[in-house]
């Protein structure tokens, strides 16, 4: 029985497309490594986390959105000097912040929600994993880059410790405070107030 199983899930992995599975870059080790092999007079990249509007994917293929204020120019890919600090900055995220989208709204969700901003359409796509499989995000993205009358600039990343800590408060509804939380300073850079 246990070999039919695997037999089965070997399967269905097997007939997934696999032009549907998408690769979501580590920004922080892409950005530290591509900077050490850079020479050292173009200036430094820096990782674009966050934009106005930020799409989620968790393990089981579940889609959710959330917003934020980006203030114009805060999207700048380039550091002035080498003391770039490629750690995100705490957003201060709630769970209340974070949406669910069914899969059967999702075209409707993403256009009503990426708007125009500073000269182009931006937004940020952070999944759970390095890679994951999404027929939606896969035909989205093809049919993005083929459009040729607009300009977009987007991210394909992983999440950030503090998407991942909001995103679980949010599935589990159980109370979010960021206080309790013991957070991986070498992976987020925290507020003063939220420093132990």
């Amino acid at each position: 029985m246990r070999h039919l199983i695997i037999l089965f899930l070997f399967a269905i992995v097997s007939c997934q497309n696999k032009e549907d599975i998408i690769v979501a870059r580590d920004l922080q080790e892409y950005c530290i490594k591509a900077n050490s092999e850079s020479d050292p007079s173009i200036p430094m990249l820096e990782p674009l986390y966050y934009s106005h509007i930020n799409f989620l994917i968790d393990e089981n293929g579940s889609m959710y959105y959330y917003m934020l204020n980006i203030p114009h120019g805060a999207s700048c890919g380039y550091g002035k000097t080498s003391t770039v600090d490629f750690r995100p900055e705490f957003k201060r995220i709630t769970p209340d912040q974070i949406n669910y989208i069914n899969k059967n709204h999702f075209n409707a969700i993403f256009r009503e929600n990426v708007k125009t901003q500073f000269g182009g359409r931006s937004f940020v796509l952070a999944s759970i994993s390095d890679t994951f499989y999404s027929p939606e995000w896969s035909t989205l993205i093809n049919s993005i880059d083929r459009d040729k009358k607009s300009r977009w600039a987007y991210t394909i990343r992983k999440m950030t410790q503090e998407e991942q800590v909001v995103l679980s408060y949010k599935k589990s509804g159980k109370k979010y405070d960021p206080e309790t939380i013991a957070w991986d300073t070498t992976k987020i850079i925290l507020p003063k107030t939220l420093k132990k």
